[in-house]
């Protein structure tokens, strides 16, 4: 009996062992399941991610030595404007082609759940066309192993008057286009002088244009000072100047010319940066 009963008392203890690790393993798997939950990715059943509101992105300038500025935009700005600054990523040949490179922008969710898919994100470019845009948009829209990117500089256009027209003038404008597809019209005094704004964080190595749009006498002389500003003048680091000169015709009175005075050069505000 005693022998039945320490048989019993064993089945006993190995019953309850047997209970207490199952127990645990349930225990454990059940810990283990929880953190594999933890740290499983989110679910596609989890829905579309939200719109959204502003987009990064790195938007093309005119310069070499720094093709790409960072910009925020919103969202409309993005799908407005600056989806349709296609092109391929930079590369130092396009500039010289007159091929203007396109900006690059990552995917984001819009609408309600539409997906705009990115645009040169994939796309190969940088000094050996090695570069996908994606690392450019990742290394804050500069090319990785370029050096930095020289300050930039400012622009001052003024206006000299020869003469005088016919009819007055209330003032002169002109359109400074650094090709950024963000032409800027300047105005300009009627008697000369420096005309507002002055245009500042123009990145060195970019090509601005100016030209002027007034309404002019017919026989009036427009000359530029660079001579090619019409044609696109260099931007460098810190100020540039660029001088609008109107020589209008000489006036006829009673049948003999009136002597036309030259006005007095106005001397350009020189414009700080940084």
């Amino acid at each position: 009996m005693k022998g039945i009963v320490l048989s019993a008392g064993w089945k006993k203890v190995d019953s309850m062992r047997i209970k207490n690790v199952g127990i645990g393993v349930i225990a454990a798997l059940m810990l283990l399941a929880g953190g594999l939950t933890a740290f499983a990715p989110p679910s596609s059943s989890a829905g579309t991610p939200p719109d959204s509101t502003k987009v990064t992105i790195c938007h093309r300038t005119n310069s070499d030595t720094n093709p790409y500025v960072v910009i925020t935009p919103d969202v409309s700005g993005v799908l407005n404007g600056h989806a349709g600054h296609t092109g391929p990523v930079w590369n130092p040949t396009l500039k010289a082609a007159k091929t203007k490179w396109g900006d690059i922008i990552p995917a984001f969710y819009h609408d309600g759940g539409q997906l705009f898919a990115g645009q040169n994100l994939a796309a190969l470019g940088g000094a050996d066309l090695d570069i996908l845009g994606q690392a450019i948009l990742d290394n804050s829209c500069r090319i990785p192993g370029a050096p930095p990117p020289p300050e930039p500089g400012s622009l001052t256009v003024t206006k000299v008057v020869v003469g005088a027209p016919g009819t007055p003038i209330d003032h002169f404008t002109v359109v400074v286009d650094c090709g950024d597809d963000n032409a800027t019209t300047v105005t300009l005094p009627a008697n000369g002088g420096a005309g507002t704004p002055v245009i500042t964080d123009i990145p060195a190595g970019s090509t601005c244009t100016v030209n002027e749009t007034t309404a002019l006498p017919e026989g009036t002389v427009v000359t530029y000072d660079p001579t090619d500003a019409s044609g696109g003048v260099d931007i460098v680091t810190g100020s540039n100047t660029v001088t609008v000169t109107n020589s209008f015709p000489t006036p006829q009175v009673a049948g003999r010319q009136v002597e036309a005075k030259a006005a007095t050069p106005v001397a350009a505000r020189p414009a700080f940066t940084g």
